[in-house]
């Protein structure tokens, strides 16, 4: 009894750990390429430009940012929860979290260099980058990751080959509505 609960625990953990690794890797590298899109389209790439260029300490400071953005957001999902309204407030906080993990991302990513000269800060990248190599590294010999990965891939070629799939016609629909050149 006690290895079948041990096996159901190690399976939903492992499921888990898949989510979970499957969620970073979207949010954490499109959601980078997003922030910068909504910032060009903002016409506030003057935000960006600035964070390679600050001190050390104002990189720190750059950092607190994504969580004051989405303070108030997390507010309202609270305010929604205390009202009864279960599903707006889930949205609200899913929203926030993902906000906050793409700006996070893109600022780290700027302001990398600068941060990494904090020997703790240094320190806790380097720990984290070796276990975040080592549990993928578990993680892709996993049979749930492989079949994820293998699902993946067929879908990815089913609709890349399948020229009557909704995908293409509405691809070949934008093509035909470009206007040529002249």
């Amino acid at each position: 009894m006690l290895h079948y609960l041990k096996q159901g625990l190690k399976t939903l953990l492992i499921w888990l750990a898949v989510a979970l690794f499957i969620i970073e890797e979207v949010i954490w590298v499109k959601g980078q390429q997003i922030v910068a899109r909504v910032f060009a389209a903002l016409h506030i790439t003057w935000f960006l430009q600035r964070i390679p260029k600050a001190s050390k300490w104002e990189s720190l400071a750059w950092m607190s940012l994504p969580f004051l953005v989405v303070l108030p957001f997390k507010l309202a999902a609270v305010a929604l929860f205390s009202k009864g309204y279960v599903v707006f407030g889930v949205l609200a906080y899913v929203g926030a979290k993902i906000t906050s993990t793409a700006l996070v991302g893109r600022i780290y990513s700027l302001a990398q260099a600068k941060l990494r000269l904090f020997i703790l800060f240094d320190w806790a990248h380097v720990t984290v980058s070796n276990l975040n190599t080592k549990a993928k590294a578990w993680l892709h010999v996993q049979p749930s990751y492989v079949k994820y990965k293998t699902f993946k891939l067929a879908l990815r070629d089913y609709f890349k080959s399948n020229e009557h799939s909704t995908l293409n016609r509405a691809k070949r629909l934008f093509r035909s509505l470009r206007l040529k050149k002249s």
